[in-house]
């Protein structure tokens, strides 16, 4: 009896763990999409900003 309440005890512990690995993966994976889109923002401003440049650069030549 007391052995299979030390064996419960146990898997409630290892249960614990398992959730916070969980919850800290996808605390990553949403760090991750964040990056990610960060990204993308920065990529689509940066090409934004080119094309009003090659677009003045245009009007300054015709």
């Amino acid at each position: 009896e007391k052995k299979i309440q030390a064996l419960q005890v146990r898997i409630q512990a290892i249960d614990i763990q398992i959730q916070q690995l969980q919850d800290k993966a996808a605390e990553k994976q949403k760090a991750q999409t964040q990056q990610s889109t960060a990204t993308t923002v920065a990529d689509t401003q940066s090409s934004s900003s080119k094309q009003q440049l090659i677009q003045q650069k245009i009007d300054l030549e015709a």
